[in-house]
């Protein structure tokens, strides 16, 4: 133990040398066996202001505090997927990320994109690595629960062929989410009244940013735009009364609560539709929801298994 003090004290002092000597580094959290320091969650902070927009002018404090908890959630992800099988940070798998983050930015080369990662103290190999790791922990959860997945094709056929034959156009909802999720009712009224309180004073994206617990928290909650026929029943009637701009009230689901703001709608036609498709389309949202549900309540439940120290 002391041996593993001075070897932590030692990187410290390392770290020191690397920035501002007027700045102090100090233990802030230990996690397991590894440490976080003030210097590390600034980093992480500017880290995420660097990938969303919608938090590079909010609190300093407010964006502190989400550093700390992304490092926190990072370094938890990263125990529990080397339980299973080592993470290879070499993979090629981010690079489609990489460059949808590029141009949200309207960044036109990777040149470009690190001279601007630079300003917030990090690079394109980094970013690759930590979104590796959200990659990796998607994998993990889909290895432990596709067999907890439950789809019934045949009702959504039956349900798709309905839709088909007695309309000829279907609505599409570009949407924004925020997913959040407490422990009990006194904290969830708490949680709910602070993000409604922010989606009043900076926007719903914003919101998104501070709050969600989705990985859309990145871009902000963007769903992107879904099908009508996408949804279940119960998120259709949800939003089908909203005005743009408008979100809904909490809607419970398997993994937290889902706040859905209504961001755009466009009519769509479904004369020339692919059946099959649209199907596989359907489908597959299906299983991306209730894989995020289920990366939801796995965090949750393996959360309380570590052991976090606030220094």
């Amino acid at each position: 133990m002391k041996k593993f003090y001075l070897i932590c004290l030692f990187l410290l002092l390392n770290y020191n040398s690397q920035i501002n000597a007027e700045q102090s580094i100090v233990l802030k959290y230990k996690v397991n066996d590894d440490l976080i320091t003030n210097y590390d969650i600034a980093k992480e902070a500017k880290y995420l202001a660097a990938l969303n927009t919608e938090l590079q002018d909010i609190d300093q404090t407010q964006l502190l505090d989400l550093g700390k908890k992304s490092l926190i959630r990072e370094k938890i992800k990263i125990y529990e997927i080397e339980k299973y099988y080592e993470i290879n940070y070499q993979s090629t798998s981010a690079d489609i990320y990489l460059e949808n983050f590029k141009k949200k930015l309207g960044l036109e080369n990777n040149s470009n994109f690190e001279t601007y990662l630079n300003n917030y103290e990090t690079s394109i190999d980094e970013v690759k690595k930590k979104l590796i790791v959200e990659l990796t922990w998607n994998k993990l959860i889909l290895n432990i629960y596709q067999d907890s997945i439950l789809i019934d094709k045949e009702k959504i056929s039956q349900t798709l062929e309905k839709m088909l034959t007695e309309k000829k156009t279907q609505k599409s909802f570009e949407l924004n989410e925020i997913v959040f999720s407490e422990k009990n009712n006194e904290d969830f009224l708490k949680k709910y009244d602070r993000i409604i309180l922010d989606i009043k004073n900076f926007g719903f994206e914003k919101a998104a940013a501070i709050h969600s617990i989705s990985s859309t928290a990145k871009t902000g909650g963007n769903v992107g735009w879904v099908n009508q026929s996408q949804l279940s029943e119960k998120i259709n009637n949800a939003i089908m009364s909203l005005d743009l701009g408008n979100y809904t009230k909490p809607i419970n689901a398997a993994g937290g609560s889902i706040i859905l703001q209504l961001k755009n709608i466009k009519d769509i036609s479904v004369e020339n539709l692919d059946k099959e498709l649209e199907l596989s389309r359907i489908i597959n949202a299906e299983k991306n929801r209730q894989l995020n549900e289920f990366s939801i309540i796995h965090f949750k439940k393996i959360e309380n298994n570590f052991y976090v120290k606030e220094f």
